[in-house]
């Protein structure tokens, strides 16, 4: 049903990760915790809250030494008590989760990524809740995480291990933050319409604003409609109240997707050399960034198609519509254009730009490993990939994005454009980064060098672990803290 229009946010309800990164808080932990006695659960949410180890609103988000954020997966939510017919009312996807069947053929999750190979988030290592620690130092991070480990036991909860009895959810903060292979990652993000006036150092370009229904559980997204959002049943009502305009259990809350993908940061460099006969760094450099669409640096190919050129004023002020219809700066394929189409979702800009503002997320994710080489430069990436020098081990990406519909916003852009074999005129095709080429012969299109196409993409990303889980606002976690 379509609205006139939504209320203001109530800003002071929101959890503080929706409204920020934490770039200055560069060392972050997910604990991933189940439920042993549900009925002591309730107090661990309310201990948070009474600490004051959470943050709302845009003020406060520097505050303090370390910030926690929660969320819930759909029996997280049912352990502690939520009623069936309150649980109804959330989003398919989200009630059946991650690893059903269907889904986990939709995102392709399949072979080595399939959900019965996942270190956690499936079978007996469903999580129940995520603990989101986020500090400034690293002796903040770890006196943290201690504190909320010692309180672990008597709020009848228990933190998931790996299969070897690893530790879970551990992040590591890389130089010039960058990701593992290398590349500069988190350039754009989308910006609330209408957040308060100097809550940013930097104003958002116009094509980056929209509505707070699109990240948020009641208000309006781009199409003027309300997501679903799950309401209290009567029983649930009689239990305890929720301070919200109709019991709007969802109101000022989203759908967190959390994925960790490792990266397999060797085969990467390796495939590189498929660019022609003894190929040099920088043809390899050149063919990772075609595919990426960024430099390593994170200068668009756009605005600086050369790696050595001038940086431009505004690097991100352009679009592909407008400044590369025909691929020949940036390739049709390219990860950044397959994620974030901009305005070339139709021959009209305006239109395609629309249309694109309704299928963005906001990520929120964090590394984990140690570097493959310290320095991250491709040069040494190289080098140690070819040697075999590089530090041993697992690494990659936890993926954290936010969304108020998991089908058209995360879902769509993980099977139509990222794992779509057709796409802008290109078919037989997926992402080349991300992407799942299993079916496709690893083909990835250049269209001005001319029209080269090669065929060294494999699956240099594979999932091993992940969850749909929905972080509340204040009123529902107060909610959830006066269930026991």
């Amino acid at each position: 049903m379509t609205q006139p229009g939504s209320s203001p946010v109530e800003w002071a309800e929101v959890q503080s990760v929706l409204l920020s990164g934490f770039p200055k808080r560069t060392w972050a932990r997910f604990l991933m915790l189940r439920l042993i006695t549900p009925s002591l659960a309730s107090a661990f949410i309310g201990r948070l809250l009474v600490e004051r180890s959470m943050r709302f609103d845009w003020r406060g988000r520097h505050d303090g030494e370390c910030v926690a954020n929660v969320a819930f997966t759909r029996e997280g939510l049912e352990a502690l008590g939520v009623d069936d017919a309150t649980l109804q009312g959330f989003s398919p996807e989200f009630l059946e989760g991650m690893t059903d069947p269907s889904r986990a053929r939709k995102l392709r999750d399949v072979g080595d990524s399939c959900p019965p190979r996942w270190f956690w988030g499936y079978d007996k290592t469903q999580v129940h809740l995520i603990l989101m620690l986020y500090a400034s130092t690293e002796a903040g991070l770890t006196a943290s995480v201690a504190s909320h480990r010692a309180a672990f036991p008597a709020c009848g909860l228990s933190e998931l291990v790996g299969p070897t009895g690893e530790d879970l959810g551990v992040t590591v903060p890389l130089a010039v933050r960058r990701e593992h292979f290398g590349f500069a990652d988190g350039i754009v993000q989308p910006r609330f319409r209408d957040e308060p006036e100097g809550s940013r150092s930097h104003p958002p370009r116009e094509a980056d604003r929209i509505a707070a229904g699109e990240l948020l559980l009641g208000y309006a997204n781009e199409a003027g409609i309300f997501p679903r959002s799950p309401v209290l049943s009567a029983v649930a009502k009689r239990r305890t109240s929720l301070r919200t305009a109709g019991a709007d259990f969802g109101r000022n809350g989203s759908y967190l997707v959390f994925r960790q993908l490792e990266q397999d940061v060797a085969a990467f460099w390796k495939s590189m050399a498929c660019v022609g006969p003894n190929p040099t760094v920088d043809d390899r450099v050149r063919l990772a960034s075609k595919m990426v669409g960024r430099w390593p640096d994170g200068s668009a190919l756009v605005t600086r198609p050369e790696q050595n050129g001038p940086r431009a004023a505004l690097p991100e002020n352009f679009d592909y519509a407008h400044d590369d219809p025909h691929g020949d700066r940036c390739p049709f394929g390219a990860h950044i254009r397959r994620t974030n189409p901009r305005a070339t979702l139709s021959h009209d800009p305006a239109e395609g730009l629309a249309k694109s503002k309704k299928h963005r997320i906001l990520r929120r994710g964090r590394s984990y490993g140690a570097p493959f080489v310290p320095s991250m430069t491709p040069s040494e990436l190289i080098e140690a990939a070819e040697s075999g020098t590089g530090h041993p081990g697992q690494r990659g990406l936890h993926f954290l994005c936010f969304n108020a519909d998991l089908a058209n916003q995360f879902e769509f852009i993980q099977q139509t454009w990222i794992n779509g074999t057709v796409f802008q005129g290109l078919h037989g095709e997926v992402d080349p980064l991300v992407g799942d080429p299993s079916a496709t012969g690893g083909r990835f299109s250049i269209p001005s060098e001319p029209l080269r196409r090669i065929e060294c993409v494999r699956r240099f990303v594979q999932v091993r672990g992940g969850a749909y889980l929905f972080l509340p606002g204040k009123a529902a976690l107060e909610y959830l803290a006066a269930l026991a």
